[in-house]
Formats: structure tokens, sequence, C-alpha cells
């Protein structure tokens, strides 16, 4: 079989803030951010607890009250972590979601306080595994002498064209600012691997989630995908180096017939089938730029069947990634509910997750799902307002 080899070069700027660079006060501070989550935690997770048994009575008239006394936790979450964009997002999802309980709870709607609640604890489990995740007693700061924003570059030297139906070798290699190799143990493990390479073309219409493993010389990994198609490929690498922040950097493998300009076909869709499955998406309002919104993914069978027998993929049950019509951006798209601990774990069907938009336009996204040990991808297309 024909090999091409490809070989990226990614400069990423790494941070590491030492607590003494922000003096003693900055230092106590820190101290006391932790605590502070956690006590704003239980106090969500008390109020949930009231809400559940509200609900139950049909005492509509606590709601009102009980969230009154939450919506300030989740404020302080919200405004402690706000450089932090997953738990900034999910706090300001979670107040929407306090907002429509208390409404549905004025027009005494049973089945409508259900549901919120639902999506409240949902989001809630979301927020606690985020949390878990940010490092202890620390923040992200924006400041000159600890900059939590990074900036890399992502070169090609080979090959020059991409080789569509042939298996295609990719060799990344990942250094930092001052060149020095960006090996494992300098890389955070986010979604069970330290490096993703996202791979798609042009039209957006063939797209690769890889994992490369590591090279023979150090801060070197390797990879393989077989294109479908003749035109232009971008690959975007996922890092998250120990210490900054998560980043997408790019660049454009030209194809044997790339487009001469935009080239991605702009259909909307909610409905896709793939692997003898059909899977939806379904929203819980407008989909809006600077508005995060709720969102389900289904799947059923050949037989309309709901599927509840999912297997874990890169510690949930599914995946979303989302590619904006410039063919530059990702849209960040986070699984919500409970992980997977194990591998015989199985989820399904329904998989909640929470998208806020950044951009207007069109946006293609990819849900990815496992089943009989066979990953699944399914394509659709939305529309942000």
């Amino acid at each position: 079989m024909k090999k091409t080899i490809l070989v990226l070069a990614l400069s990423a700027l790494m941070f590491i803030s030492p607590a003494w660079a922000h003096g003693d006060e900055h230092e106590q501070h820190h101290q006391a951010a932790a605590p502070a989550a956690t006590d704003d935690l239980q106090t969500l997770k008390d109020g949930y607890a009231a809400l559940q048994a509200a609900a139950g009575e049909k005492a509509f008239g606590k709601i009102h009250e009980i969230v009154e006394g939450m919506e300030p936790a989740l404020k302080s979450i919200g405004k402690t972590h706000k450089e932090e964009a997953g738990i900034a997002g999910t706090s300001t999802l979670l107040e929407k979601i306090l907002h429509d309980l208390h409404e549905s709870g004025d027009a005494k709607d049973v089945d409508a306080v259900t549901s919120e609640l639902k999506k409240f604890d949902g989001g809630l489990q979301l927020l606690q595994s985020r949390l878990k995740a940010a490092p202890a007693g620390h923040e992200q700061h924006t400041d000159a002498s600890s900059p939590s924003k990074m900036s890399g570059v992502l070169t090609i030297a080979s090959p020059e064209k991409i080789v569509p139906g042939k298996d295609n070798i990719l060799t990344v290699s990942l250094t930092d600012k001052s060149g020095a190799p960006l090996t494992l143990d300098k890389l955070k493990e986010v979604h069970t691997r330290k490096v993703h390479l996202l791979v798609a073309d042009e039209t957006l219409e063939d797209y690769h989630h890889i994992h490369p493993v590591e090279g023979k010389s150090a801060g070197t990994y390797t990879a393989s995908f077989v294109p479908r198609k003749a035109t232009s490929y971008k690959v975007w690498a996922d890092i998250t180096p120990i210490g900054g922040e998560q980043q997408f950097v790019s660049s454009v493998i030209k194809g044997e017939a790339p487009c001469a300009s935009l080239c991605i076909e702009k259909s909307v869709s909610l409905k896709s089938s793939s692997g003898g499955m059909t899977a939806q998406l379904s929203f819980d309002g407008e989909i809006s730029a600077g508005a995060a919104v709720m969102g389900t993914l289904s799947v059923q069978d050949e037989s309309g069947k709901s599927i509840a027998d999912l297997q874990p993929v890169m510690g949930a049950f599914a995946h979303i990634v989302g590619f904006y019509e410039d063919f530059d951006t990702i849209a960040h798209i986070h699984p919500m509910g409970e992980e997977p601990t194990s591998e015989e774990q199985r989820g399904g069907p329904m998989l909640k997750f929470h998208i806020e938009p950044k951009k207007k336009g069109f946006l293609k996204l990819y849900a990815q799902i496992r089943r009989d040990g066979k990953e699944v991808f399914f394509p659709f297309g939305v529309l942000v307002k």
C-alpha cells in the first residue's frame, strides 16, 4: 500500500504559573477559592434535592424561594471561574434552567418542572466534573505575568498533496516556544488522550478523529488515515499543555482537486444515518451566537428501536465536534451527565450536551459513538442565528 508522509510542526506557548509570582495576598486568594467553590456546589446540590421534594409534593410556591437561594451560588462559581469557558458556560446554562424552572413552577406545570429538573441534574453533574478537573485552588489569569491563553503555530512539511483512497501516514512534531520537544509529560490528558488530531476536508464531508502514538524522537507522534476526497484537508491539533488552556492549531494540506473557494455545502439537517443506525439532534431552544443551549442526541437502530447499549468512547458515551463555515474555527461542545467509569458500562438512548456558539452562520456537527466495538460518525448541519 502506498504510504504518504505528513509532517506537522507545532509551536505552542506553555505556561505554568508559580504561586510566588503573584504575592502573598494573591496566594491567599487561591487557597480560599477551592473551599468557596465547594461550598457553592453543596448549596446547589442541597437546592436541587429541595426542588425535587417540592416538585414531588407539588408545592409550587416553594420553588421560587429555593431558586432564589441557589442563584447566588451559581453566580459565585461563574465569577470565580470566569476565565474557564467550560465552567463559566455551564454556570450560565444552569442559571437559565433555574429561570425556566421558576416560571414553570409559577405556572404549576408539573411536566415542565420535571423536564427542567432533569436538565438541571445533567448540568449539575457536568459542573461538578468540571470543577473537579480544574486546578485545585487556582483560577486562570490573563495579566502579563500569568497569561492563560496560548498561541500556537502548525506547519506542514509534507506531503504537498493528499492522496485519496490511500493510507496517509502522519508524523506530528510538537515543540514549545523555545523549540524544545513537547512530550507527553508536558501535556494534560483530556478525554482519555493527550493529543487529538481532527482532520476534515474543505467540503466538511469527510472527517477523521485521530489519536497518534509517540514516535522515536522526543516530541514526535504518528498516526494514519485514509482520505475519501481529492479536495484539500485541514488538520487541527487539539492539545492542552499543563498549566495552560486547550488550544486548536491548524494548517492545510492541498488535495489533488482543491476547491477554488469555500465549498462547504450548507445543508441544515438534524437527522443522520450511518452504520445501520439513525441519529437525531434536538435543542431546548434557539441556537444563537453567544447563548448557551442544551441539546439531545438520540440513536435508533434500523427498526426504529432506541439504542441503550452505547460503549464508552474517550471517557463518554458520545462526542460532538463542530466546524464553522469559515473552515477554521472549532466549536466547543460539552457532553453532560455522568461519565462511564468502566468499559462494561453502557449508555443511551438519550445523550445530553451543552453548546454555546460563538459565531453566526452554518455549523457542521459530527457526533461520534461506539457500538459493538465500532466507532460511528453522524454528520449534522445547523444554522446559528
